[in-house]
């Protein structure tokens, strides 16, 4: 329901800001208005160069760092910043820039004089009513970029946590719900390794380090039917859980035997490496 009342109010202020751009657009100065519209060209180009980079880094094609994956990523998963510059931008366009008075001549009769003073006040009404439009829109486009910001949950605690020498064995039926389950091992030098478990599709258990080679052991969580990296934001389809690559969590060996899902701690114990608690790191 919030959903379609989301997209009919998105319908509507951009049927109003299209009627309103128009009206307010009859005496643009041509020059300034290219102007404008190539710095608008170049925010889109530089949208697709960050996301080129950071597709490209996912997929190990350019090296790439935890810190430089933490602040590309959630420029490239937040549209929301591209579109804000976009219509501060277009709006500065129409509003800010200095229009040509109305130009009466000085024989003008009293009649002529009050259609220029109302022609006049009514671009500036129109144009005003595109800036309070263009205000409301960011303003709202803001608001919902720092509510999606701060609305990352916290780690959430393991559900388990498995100690060395402890047989590392999890029942199916136990993350048989489709939900991220998370669970901890630590090793014999105290390192806590996180591993992840999730039903997916195929209805196969995907198993797998709560950490990626790119952003390190940030983690991840679940939104809706994705799985998102703390660290980039970026979204990896659950199916990918249990594959090498990119931003997908690292895999880690496991075997269903029965209703038991099995992990041995000798893997886990070689997993240690990925996690900033391991001795030495």
């Amino acid at each position: 329901m919030m959903n379609f009342i989301g997209g009919v109010t998105g319908l509507a202020l951009a049927i109003v800001f299209g009627f309103l751009f128009v009206r307010g657009s009859i005496r643009i100065n041509l020059r300034k208005f290219f102007s404008i519209t190539s710095i608008i060209l170049l925010v889109v180009a530089i949208q697709l160069f960050i996301s080129g980079l950071h597709g490209l880094s996912e997929a190990l094609v350019l090296p790439a760092s935890e810190r430089e994956m933490a602040i590309i990523g959630p420029i490239v998963q937040n549209q929301a910043f591209f579109y804000v510059v976009i219509l501060a931008l277009t709006a500065f366009m129409l509003i800010w820039q200095r229009q040509k008075p109305q130009v009466v001549p000085a024989d003008a009769n009293p009649a002529e004089r009050r259609k220029a003073l109302h022609l006049a006040r009514r671009e500036r009404m129109w144009a005003r009513s595109l800036g309070a439009l263009a205000l409301l829109s960011i303003t709202m486009i803001t608001a919902q970029f720092f509510y999606s910001a701060g609305a990352t949950p916290n780690t959430p605690p393991p559900e388990q946590e498995f100690k060395i020498g402890q047989p590392v064995d999890i029942a199916v039926s136990r993350v048989d719900d489709g939900k991220l389950h998370h669970f901890q091992y630590t090793t014999a030098a105290g390192a806590a390794v996180r591993f992840i478990l999730m039903r997916l599709d195929s209805g196969k258990i995907g198993v797998a380090l709560d950490a990626c080679q790119i952003c390190g052991d940030k983690g991840y969580y679940q939104q809706g039917q994705q799985i998102i990296c703390r660290n980039c934001t970026a979204a990896i389809n659950p199916a990918s859980i249990g594959q090498s690559g990119g931003c997908n969590p690292i895999e880690l060996n496991a075997k269903q035997d029965g209703q038991e899902i099995i992990i041995q701690p000798s893997d886990l114990d070689a997993s240690a490496r990925f996690f900033a608690s391991a001795p030495g790191r």
